[in-house]
């Protein structure tokens, strides 16, 4: 998840904006998956932005394992 984070501040601060979603995200060779072989998510917030994994069952919420990891962006 550090990658993607990297990646987002990188490109804001090379275009002046910051990516909308993981698809926008800029990545030298393929974006990173999570532990479980899946793509992390990301989105624009009223505060910055954030990046995150549903965890080991892929869906959203859960305990443990399952739960949703999340990393907040702040915009600087």
């Amino acid at each position: 998840m550090r990658a993607i984070v990297n990646a987002a501040k990188l490109q804001y601060t090379r275009q002046g904006r910051w990516p909308e979603d993981i698809d926008s995200v800029e990545f030298e060779p393929k974006p990173p998956t999570d532990p479980w072989g899946r793509p992390y998510h990301f989105e624009l917030t009223e505060d910055g932005a954030r990046a995150w994994s549903y965890g080991r069952d892929g869906e959203p919420g859960g305990e443990g394992e399952d739960a949703d990891i999340s990393w907040p962006i702040e915009l600087e």
